[in-house]
């Protein structure tokens, strides 16, 4: 038993420094800890199992195991080892557990490259479900998640070039897609801004590293991390609209039950499984401000949407975005997307109810103006 807790620690301390140089964008180092952290691990489960170890510190091990498998890749081990672990008898949290890892097991296969390989500035976006087949997805909800892909896209370089939030809209930057790939409904992104037009003067844009950011604040989403996400995004407007954005790309539980990124850093490969919805945000800017969503009836003569129970609430918006926006809705009931201060509502998206038509501000275009 102390051979276990040996290697159980060694390995522990390993996966510690192992997700400190992920973190700090150490690819190459936080893949080699891993992999020892992997192999330890895995020799005290099995030590364990041969020993026949009482409960819960078999489940614990492999599930420990596990994990580290997933981190470096290993999915037909991780599966091995949720497989031993819940044909015994563990503790009901742990069973739960391992059901959500092996679920992250089943859904590398969608974030799986197959062949494909991505620059630094790429990645590949999967989703999975009732209203997706081979190379195919519902068109209405496939927009929708392209939006506010391309939304995250924005918020994330702004953010660490030190854009002012309501500049971003100026940044130099087109988000290019692929073709879909059969499996799932996978696609690779990729950033690119025109030739000859820099972001900012003195500073270069470096796609990887906004990729690798995504990525790991997407994480912080997935696990509800809250307080380490306002950490890492400390503006509060940069705040709001990346949790509103990431809200909007999640799975529903029904239509669309998987949405995943995959990208390479180095050689790494990374990814971020969304398996589950997350809570919707109600983002408290301040006390008079906070991020709203409002559907119903449009009165664009006197600029304001009246909702279901009758309350006006009033728009804040250009002469000539008000035209862009009659012209682009059909109908009358409309869905609007804003924050909510004393003086309206700043809209930032604003689309028709029925989906069949939206409208996307212009200072955030879903596909490249060329």
């Amino acid at each position: 038993m102390n051979d276990i807790i040996k290697l159980y620690r060694e390995a522990m301390e390993l996966a510690e420094n192992a997700f400190s140089a992920k973190h700090a964008f150490e690819l190459e180092r936080a893949k080699e800890l891993f992999e020892k952290a992997f192999r330890l691990e895995s020799k005290a489960a099995h030590l364990a199992a041969k020993d026949k170890s009482p409960e819960p510190t078999l489940s614990v091990l492999h599930r420990s195991a596990a994990t580290l498998a997933i981190e470096c890749g290993h999915f037909r081990e991780a599966e091995k080892l949720i497989s031993f672990a819940l044909a015994g008898d563990p503790p009901n949290e742990i069973v739960d557990e391992l059901r959500d890892l092996l679920e992250v097991v089943n859904f590398s296969r969608y974030l799986e490259l197959r062949g494909i390989e991505l620059e630094p500035d790429e990645f590949q976006f999967s989703i999975g479900g009732e209203v997706v087949s081979l190379g195919m997805a519902a068109m209405d909800i496939l927009v929708d998640k392209f939006k506010y892909i391309k939304r995250l896209i924005f918020n994330t370089t702004g953010r660490m070039i030190g854009k002012a939030f309501s500049e971003i809209s100026k940044l130099n930057l087109e988000l290019y897609i692929s073709m879909p790939r059969s499996g799932s409904f996978a696609i690779s992104f990729k950033l690119g801004r025109p030739k000859q037009q820099p972001l900012l003067p003195t500073i270069e844009y470096e796609g990887a590293k906004v990729i690798n950011e995504l990525i790991e604040c997407l994480e912080l989403i997935n696990k509800q991390d809250d307080q380490t996400l306002k950490e890492r995004i400390p503006d509060t407007d940069y705040f709001a609209d990346f949790v509103a954005s990431a809200y909007e790309i999640t799975p529903d539980g029904e239509k669309i039950k998987i949405v995943g990124l995959t990208t390479t850093q180095d050689g790494y490969e990374k990814r971020v499984a969304l398996t589950h919805p997350i809570k919707k945000p109600i983002i408290k800017v301040d006390k008079k401000e906070e991020y709203v969503k409002i559907s119903g009836k449009i009165q664009l003569d006197k600029v304001t949407v009246v909702d279901e129970f009758g309350n006006q609430h009033k728009l804040i918006v250009s002469e000539d975005k008000k035209k862009d926006i009659a012209k682009s809705i059909t109908g009358d009931t409309v869905i609007v997307t804003g924050l909510k201060t004393k003086k309206g509502i700043q809209i930032e998206d604003i689309k028709s109810s029925d989906l069949e038509n939206f409208y996307i501000l212009p200072s955030l275009p879903l596909l490249p103006d060329k």
